[in-house]
């Protein structure tokens, strides 16, 4: 479990000030799950953000990243943690220096498809919700984020990380040549 031990450089823990879970979801039917963030919303208000994305909680010190996205799981999507799997970290981003405020971006897959969750989900929860066929992300990144612009960054971010690194690339040429960008660090062995 990330909570139990550090899975980031030890210089995150040290200056990150406000930390913020963003999921990717991938349901069975090779559908990823994404969502409209109400118009209220304190925070990027009435753009389509990624499938589940909240702030962290700190469990004596340490952030507590699979706590965060679980309780937010559960609450939001209705799902039990035996039904999500939490494939992993696909990044970190993050803003406002020096402290480095940012997203811990996640994937993980559940065995429920489109229409199962559609009953499950606290409808409440969601101004709006789509499902999208995998295949078809970086399209519909580039399409809301780029050109319509009715996509958070974060959002885009969390459902770019997962793709295949040859098309994650083209997809990022794309969004730099429509005058957007979003800018990537790399992750290895836990160390950004």
């Amino acid at each position: 479990k990330t909570h139990n031990k550090k899975s980031l450089s030890e210089i995150l823990y040290e200056h990150m000030r406000i930390a913020v879970v963003n999921m990717s979801l991938q349901l069975s039917d090779d559908f990823t799950f994404i969502h409209r963030r109400a118009k209220r919303a304190t925070h990027a208000g009435g753009l389509i953000d990624a499938s589940c994305a909240g702030f962290c909680y700190l469990n004596e010190g340490d952030i507590a990243i699979e706590e965060s996205i679980t309780e937010k799981i559960g609450r939001e999507l209705c799902l039990r943690n035996d039904e999500i799997d939490i494939k992993g970290i696909t990044g970190v981003h993050g803003r406002y220096t020096p402290d480095f405020s940012g997203t811990i971006d996640l994937i993980a897959s559940t065995s429920l498809n489109s229409r199962q969750l559609e009953r499950r989900i606290a409808h409440k929860m969601f101004e709006e919700y789509f499902f999208i066929p995998n295949e078809k992300i970086d399209s519909y990144v580039v399409e809301h984020f780029a050109y319509k612009q009715d996509m958070s960054s974060e959002g885009a971010a969390a459902l770019l990380m997962p793709l295949e690194k040859k098309l994650f690339l083209k997809t990022l040429d794309c969004l730099r040549e429509s005058g957007r960008k979003i800018s990537f660090g790399h992750i290895e062995e836990g160390v950004f």
